[in-house]
């Protein structure tokens, strides 16, 4: 999966359980383990070594 494809699928997937939790569908913790996996896509990034400054993402 490309990385782009990949940080639009986690910003979905942030959005629809906070959406979620909004309406009390899922519970509280759910929307702090999916911000929390942020963390876990900049290391598999700096693994590949594809990591770059946030800057130098935000302009492509």
């Amino acid at each position: 999966m490309s990385r782009k494809i990949r940080n639009l699928a986690w910003a979905a997937a942030i959005l629809s359980v906070a959406l979620l939790n909004i309406f009390d569908i899922l519970p509280d913790w759910t929307t702090y383990v999916a911000i929390l996996t942020l963390p876990l896509l900049a290391t598999l990034d700096a693994r590949k070594g594809k990591s770059e400054c946030g800057m130098c993402t935000l302009m492509r």
